[in-house]
């Protein structure tokens, strides 16, 4: 920003002036807070307004200057400096967590693929002690000896008329809170940015964040994690929140989750409402075995039994279909996994939550008849169907986009940089890789896929009129494995994903699931401009195959 202040400095005054912020920054960049080098990088630093003048009462003087690198400063997204280190630790946050996650998935829970509040929690000394406390004459009596507060707190508790649930409004260090992957496992997405904005422009937030202490006494915050990490990505070492001491789990589950999808009070993700539906059903379970007397360890019993004890619970086949998507989605084994962005759009990752939800889960599992067999039978139909599920997202993953597409690469605005001529970086099989991942364009190569398995289960007079949509909860023979992966490679080796020409035409905007159906099933779109040399009919896909007959 323009400053009368700094036009007025010699040369000599400025390198004080940088001398002196230096030091008073002990060396360090005020936004990343990494090493300034004055040696090397003396000519790519900003002098900058910690708080932009502006603002009514700010000063353009030494006192409100700050030292930074260019590179910070200039892609800073906040004109306010806190805010902008603020945005940076979040945003270094979430990068160093997905090095040690690709580096390492199999350590990370199925939920955990993205930096959450537990990960800033950790990262600030957050997360350490358990909270003693005792209740006594509807006072919640505290202590926080770990810190050496000899203190004896007490708060009234607040019992809700309309659910009875008691909780109380109170005020924790960092290192007494939780991040909460029960009841809402979100990972810190980019609307931190503008919490971070809003916290530091001193405006009061209109709900404070919620907790609830286990048995364990840990108190876990599950809804208002973006609040709380923007308070501590601005330095706060204490937390507001409404504490529930008393309550069933099952019903915070299910609150939590109308609130993202019925009331649309809180916005979800269709991956988190979907992880939800599959705590709310574990819950359940839990629920069954308690009331049949039996094992953690014990499941003699199927879905169908659990819609039977459950049957006034309207949520619960949503439930159990949603688990079952949550399996087959973060399966450790699953090679796809790697491939998909579940906190976002698919500007980082090729394939988007929402192009994998509505294409491959909604095609894949079947929603509509549930298992007799014990959840315990490791040849129960689900189980199966997790098995197939698993091994069709591999041979997905190992044709498609393992050595194809380059993690270092965001798809971002792609086919405008190849359209404008800026996109030589960009390979062919990267390009690839975005363009047959689109909603669309999944939802068009993949329902080849049920197609192939009846025509197959025709010729060999295997289909039942029961398989239809529920393909995959029979065991697939072997030679039709092996039609499905050579069809795989017949749509990876179709030209039009590499054509880079393409890129201004129908690839320069999103085209209809219409007019990909039409490319794929007559090779023309709409309209009639060729963009096939022909159809992906089955009669192609099985045209050089060996008999069906085994």
């Amino acid at each position: 920003m323009h400053s009368p202040y700094l036009e007025k400095l010699s040369n000599e005054q400025r390198e004080k002036l940088v001398q002196k912020l230096f030091e008073q920054q002990h060396g360090k960049c005020f936004i990343c807070q990494k090493e300034i080098n004055l040696a090397t990088q003396k000519d790519s630093l900003d002098i900058d307004h910690i708080i932009p003048i502006s603002v009514e009462g700010t000063r353009d003087n030494d006192t409100n200057f700050a030292l930074a690198h260019a590179e910070c400063n200039r892609s800073k997204g906040a004109s306010n400096l806190y805010s902008a280190r603020a945005i940076y630790k979040i945003k270094n946050l979430q990068s160093e967590f997905k090095r040690k996650y690709n580096e390492n998935p199999e350590q990370y829970s199925a939920l955990h693929t993205n930096a959450n509040l537990g990960d800033l929690l950790e990262e600030v000394g957050g997360s350490k002690y358990t909270l003693d406390f005792t209740v006594e004459n509807n006072m919640f009596v505290y202590s926080l000896s770990e810190l050496g507060d000899t203190n004896v707190y007490r708060l009234p508790i607040f019992t809700d008329r309309m659910s009875g649930v008691k909780s109380v409004f109170i005020e924790l260090p960092i290192e007494y809170c939780y991040h909460d992957d029960l009841i809402n496992p979100r990972a810190i997405n980019s609307s931190v940015s503008e919490l971070i904005k809003e916290f530091n422009s001193k405006r009061p937030q209109l709900q404070v964040s919620l907790a609830r202490i286990n048995d364990d006494k840990k108190v876990y915050i599950f809804d208002g994690q973006h609040k709380s990490a923007a308070q501590i990505a601005l330095g706060a070492d204490k937390l507001f929140m409404r504490l529930f001491i008393d309550y069933d789990i099952k019903e915070l589950l299910v609150t939590n989750q109308r609130a993202g999808k019925e009331l649309k009070q809180i916005e979800f993700d269709k991956n988190i409402l979907i992880q939800l539906n599959s705590r709310i059903y574990q819950d359940m379970v839990e629920k069954y075995q308690k009331a049949h007397n039996l094992k953690e360890d014990e499941f003699k019993f199927s879905e169908t039994d659990l819609l039977q004890f459950f049957a006034n619970d309207s949520k619960l086949k949503s439930c159990i279909i949603d688990n079952q998507k949550n399996l087959v989605a973060k399966n450790s084994d699953n090679k796809l996994l790697q491939f998909i962005d579940f906190d976002g759009r698919g500007k980082n990752l090729p394939i988007s939550y929402d192009a994998y939800n509505s294409t491959f889960l909604y095609m894949f599992i079947d929603s509509k008849r549930f298992v007799s067999e014990p959840l315990e039978n490791e040849n129960n139909q689900r189980m199966i169907e997790l098995r197939q599920l698993t091994r069709l997202q591999n041979i997905i993953a190992e044709n498609m986009y393992i050595g194809k597409f380059d993690s270092t690469m965001e798809t971002a605005q792609i086919e405008s940089k190849v359209a404008n001529g800026k996109g030589n970086n960009i390979s062919d099989d990267h390009l690839a890789c975005f363009r047959y991942s689109k909603k669309e364009i999944m939802y068009c190569w993949l329902s080849k896929i049920n197609e192939m398995i009846h025509y197959y289960l025709t010729v060999n007079m295997k289909f039942k009129d029961e398989m239809i949509r529920n393909y995959f909860k029979t065991e697939i023979d072997e030679p039709l494995w092996s039609h499905i992966e050579n069809y795989i490679k017949m749509i990876l080796g179709l030209p039009l994903w590499k054509d880079r020409s393409l890129s201004e035409t129908i690839f320069a905007t999103k085209q209809t699931l219409d007019f990909w159906k039409s490319v794929f099933e007559t090779g023309k779109s709409p309209d009639g401009i060729q963009v096939l040399a022909s159809p992906v009919s089955i009669s192609t896909i099985f045209a050089n195959s060996k008999p069906y007959h085994q």
